[in-house]
């Protein structure tokens, strides 16, 4: 029978404390990649004085070189670096998260990973905000992905290593808020510097933010003593080592599939909302920009609210059972979105939004839900010793879904228009397609087993008197 978690239990503060990180970790990129990285490659490729949406009509040959004597337009420039730098959080998060398991240390394993990060964070991003060339500027956001996984993989570790069993569930409410909370804080003040044309305090000011809640989560919470794993071989020997391991926890793999095709269906939202508002809406581009602001706040905002919940609330419930109701929430939503005609529409501030994009309400409801509750029950199933491994592979999934979902949208929304010539219906098949990703990630979620990794290897080494019914759910 696996040992009793004894670590005293965390105080709110504590556990608000530890889960602010996420928030500046979250608002980076909301901000960085959602709205100043754009805004930044036009600035820095098309030629002074002529207007961006002149710019996209421009002859290549008239624009800035990116490089050398390289041309490319402003958002084929972007969409490079936004892949190179997947790349390399794809690479350097579970690195470094595997590595920060053996890392030994006055103050403790995680930590100096964090820290590290952060500072190398800031000064990329100070450098940033003094670049004045797009290959100074592709060079230094790919260094940013770097140092923030750098941070960002050890830190997935951090919070399990901290909190104990029983609070896993008020902790994953707050990582669940603070992560999408992030979203509208980096947006907020990127979107601000945008509004007043003062870039570069946009970016420091996601320097600061990150600086001021790294402080709290690293040095206002006492450590605890956490069984170290054995280190043997070479550093790419313990990543091979823990890859492996990672790979033979069934549980954990069909819980990343699970989580795949879940944030899936919010990644199609996201990646194809332009399209759905112009082609099958008929909205202008101007209005669409807009009322895609007002969607994505109905979405973030819920799911906010919810995820406080939610977490906390699947003690009770069961983790499986309160993400197969956030699927069926989220398909709900999607589904009327998907259907919903035109007209008709709702005036806010005297902006077009058409009234069944009020179904982002309940989509907003699924993933906030999902995105606590997901958290908790993949703390739940990991070995404590080696948690960092786990939630920087876990992370690459995130990382991924929505790369992936727009790009399956996409080829969705030109087949359907090929074959029927209607432009309008691509997009809404495409939204329905997710009904089949929600469909999926509740199927396949029913092969884990959501037990701790604890109990479940107590079991396979012989008999178990008493497994705690908390433990075991529907």
């Amino acid at each position: 029978m696996s040992e009793p978690d004894v670590r005293r239990p965390l105080s709110r503060l504590e556990l608000i404390r530890i889960s602010l990180y996420w928030l500046a970790l979250s608002g980076l990129w909301a901000g960085l990649g959602l709205q100043l990285q754009p805004v930044i490659g036009q600035h820095l490729i098309c030629p002074p004085g002529v207007e961006f949406a002149v710019c996209a009509t421009l002859p290549v040959e008239r624009l800035i070189p990116v490089a050398f004597d390289i041309r490319l337009r402003p958002e084929v420039a972007v969409g490079i670096i936004g892949l190179v730098g997947s790349i390399v959080a794809f690479v350097v998060q579970p690195l470094a998260a595997a590595l920060s398991d053996y890392t030994r240390t006055r103050i403790g394993r995680r930590r100096p990973w964090i820290l590290v990060g952060t500072a190398l964070d800031v000064v990329f991003l100070v450098a940033l905000a003094n670049s004045q060339t797009f290959l100074a500027f592709a060079v230094l956001i790919t260094l940013l992905q770097f140092s923030s996984n750098l941070a960002q993989g050890p830190f997935q570790g951090y919070v399990p290593d901290l909190v104990p069993e029983r609070q896993v569930g008020a902790a994953s409410g707050l990582v669940g808020m603070m992560s999408v909370g992030g979203q509208l804080v980096g947006a907020g003040i990127a979107g601000a510097a945008v509004a007043f044309g003062e870039i570069s305090l946009g970016i420091l000011g996601l320097a600061a933010l990150e600086v001021a809640t790294m402080l709290p989560a690293v040095f206002g919470v006492a450590d605890r003593p956490v069984e170290m794993p054995e280190r043997t071989g070479s550093g790419m020997a313990a990543v091979r080592g823990a890859l492996a391991e990672a790979w033979g926890h069934r549980s954990f793999i069909w819980l990343l599939v699970s989580r795949m095709f879940i944030l899936m269906t919010t990644g199609t939202l996201v990646a194809l909302a332009q399209f759905f508002l112009t082609r099958s809406m008929g909205y202008s581009e101007a209005e669409a920009a807009a009322a895609i602001i007002i969607l994505l706040a109905l979405t973030v905002l819920t799911a906010a609210v919810v995820a406080a919940w939610a977490g906390p609330a699947s003690d009770r419930l069961g983790r499986r059972r309160v993400i197969w109701i956030s699927c069926a929430i989220g398909a709900a939503g999607m589904l009327a979105m998907a259907i919903a005609p035109a007209q008709p529409e709702l005036a806010l501030a005297g902006l077009r939004f058409p009234l069944g994009g009020l179904a982002a309400v309940p989509v907003g409801i699924g993933a906030g839900m999902f995105i606590s509750v997901d958290w908790a029950l993949m703390v739940d199933i990991v070995p404590k010793a080696t948690a960092g491994r786990y939630m920087g592979i876990s992370n690459v999934v995130t990382a991924t879904s929505g790369a992936i979902a727009g790009a399956l949208g996409g080829v969705v929304i030109a087949l359907v228009t090929g074959a029927t010539g209607d432009a309008g219906l691509g997009p809404r098949v495409a939204l329905a397609v997710t009904l089949a990703f929600y469909a999926l990630g509740a199927w396949t979620l029913r092969r884990v087993d959501t037990r701790s990794f604890e109990v479940q290897m107590a079991e396979r080494r012989g008999p178990v008197a008493i497994v705690p019914e908390a433990s075991v759910e529907a």
